[in-house]
């Protein structure tokens, strides 16, 4: 995307914000209660079948409840992944076993998610479950593994390039609503975005790739301002979806901001 023709002030170039976009869905989509273990937990999810990636004197984690809540325990020697199974009641909600935010998972409730976690070479572990939605409760088992994760490369280059397209849309938002760019500008960067994601439509890779020309059909519709894009449903849902599986991956979507800060 060239972006030659989108105008901004020196003021928007002051300083450069990183956000992950599962902590945006976290600010912006819910309020998320200070923890409380009250409420009656799910019953917690079986956990993975010992076999000869783990050791039975390993620690196992689990806990339950609603709001945030923690658990924090040492990393075993030799233990190279953390093997996360969550199950809850209503809407969505966000595991974090660090302030790496690329080691952060997001989900959607229904059903048992499993998300891997690389602990290697980490002493100890926090592990934090933020339910999105007031009073939802969730229950959560934890295995140490031997075995190593890596994510995968083609997901991750899918990542990147939407993360850019993302940020794109991102600041030509902020921009408009301050006067920064008008309908014209917003309207270019919203063609350089689709432009974008054709180009990686003709190499999908996974579950990125069966919603990339679906992203693509949802900023070809008719969205004179940012508004109309962020009430299309279109548009939220298949960017929450490609979100995940950019989560999943250990590397999700980043907005790089350019006004605030």
């Amino acid at each position: 995307m060239t972006g030659g023709n989108v105008r901004r002030s020196k003021a928007a170039w002051a300083a450069v914000t990183v956000l992950s976009t599962g902590v945006l869905l976290a600010v912006v989509g819910c309020t998320a209660q200070k923890g409380s273990s009250n409420a009656e937990p799910l019953a917690p999810a079986a956990a993975a079948a010992v076999d000869s990636a783990t050791d039975p004197a390993w620690p196992v984690i689990g806990f339950g409840g609603s709001g945030v809540l923690s658990e924090s325990t040492a990393v075993p020697k030799g233990a190279n992944s953390l093997i996360i199974t969550v199950v809850c009641t209503d809407g969505g909600f966000l595991i974090s076993t660090g302030g790496d935010m690329s080691k952060d998972r997001r989900g959607g409730c229904g059903g048992a998610q499993t998300y891997t976690f690389s602990v290697t070479n980490s002493a100890d572990l926090v592990v934090t479950t933020t339910m999105f939605k007031e009073d939802a409760t969730f229950a959560l088992t934890g295995e140490f593994s031997r075995d190593k994760t890596e994510p995968d490369v083609d997901t991750a280059s899918d990542c990147e390039v939407i993360s850019a397209i993302h940020s794109a849309v991102y600041n030509a938002k902020e921009g408009f609503k301050i006067g920064d760019i008008d309908g014209g500008d917003w309207l270019t960067v919203l063609a350089e975005t689709r432009a974008d994601l054709e180009k990686l439509g003709t190499n999908p890779s996974g579950l990125i790739g069966q919603q990339v020309m679906v992203l693509t059909e949802a900023l070809a519709a008719d969205h004179a301002t940012p508004d109309s894009l962020a009430e299309s449903k279109q548009f939220v849902t298949t960017s929450d979806l490609i979100g995940q599986a950019c989560d999943a991956n250990g590397t999700p979507l980043i907005i790089m901001a350019e006004y605030g800060g």
